[in-house]
């Protein structure tokens, strides 16, 4: 992928709580397999999987056959999903006066028909924002739930 590539779209919000505190939820995944409430919290609207970690990455095999690779980056506060084909979000963490700011970057990282990946992710834009803002909510909810 061209390290100049410009995300489809940046979707962001504020949190009342730390980035600290929003790690302690958003990156702890393990290796394994999961199912029902022990799922990894990024995937809690999966049914099951299978994480492995290998060369600095996690792997993540569904129970559909479809897998994703997960990177964190605690030095820069990040979290990378990339799908199979088209899909990568970068999920970033910045601290904003007394709030933190959570943004997500789609990319389209398609290496073949990425015409067909431009034309198809048009309309999952409201999807993906949707999608966010509740994953927003979610983590906010996990975090109140273990103070």
């Amino acid at each position: 992928m061209p390290a100049k590539r410009k995300p489809l779209w940046i979707f962001e919000k504020s949190s009342q709580f730390s980035i600290q505190d929003i790690e302690n939820v958003l990156f702890d995944i393990d290796e394994g397999s999961f199912s029902g409430n022990d799922m990894p919290f990024i995937y809690t609207n999966q049914m099951s999987c299978h994480i492995k970690e290998e060369n600095g990455r996690f792997i993540v095999h569904f129970h559909d056959g479809h897998k994703e690779f997960v990177t964190v980056d605690t030095t820069n506060h990040q979290l990378t999903i990339q799908g199979e084909w088209w899909y990568k979000g970068v999920y970033t963490l910045s601290q904003e006066n007394n709030h933190t700011n959570i943004s997500s970057q789609v990319f389209n990282v398609a290496r073949k028909g990425r015409w067909m990946a431009s034309l198809m992710a048009l309309f999952e834009k409201t999807t993906h924002e949707k999608n966010f803002h509740v994953f927003v909510e979610r983590i906010e909810a996990a975090i109140k739930r273990r103070k």
